[in-house]
């Protein structure tokens, strides 16, 4: 695994707005109708979107998530869309916007 890495190659797990190259594990090359919502979560939010909004919209527009059949998955511990959030805590951390 750590080879994998060294290598700059992907690791595993579900990447949205990405698929795998067949014939080379480890590669990822953008699928560019999941990349499209990618950018548009990240606008909204800078827009001024909260994450339960945008979640929201993609749901109504019936937006096939990364997991699940919602965007607006609750997370256990407080209620929030989950997976909007994370998106956004992976890019700017805890602090909020950019």
């Amino acid at each position: 695994m750590s080879g994998v890495i060294r290598d700059g190659r992907h690791a595993g797990g579900r990447a949205y707005g990405y698929r795998p190259v067949p014939g080379k594990p480890g590669e990822l090359q953008i699928d560019e109708d999941e990349a499209a919502i990618v950018r548009e979560i990240f606008e909204s939010y800078v827009g001024g979107k909260t994450p339960r909004e945008i979640a929201m919209r993609l749901n109504v527009r019936k937006v096939p998530p990364p997991r699940g059949r919602y965007w607006m998955r609750r997370d256990n511990q407080d209620g929030k869309p989950a997976t909007i959030r994370m998106r956004m805590r992976r890019c700017w951390g805890d602090e909020g916007r950019a």
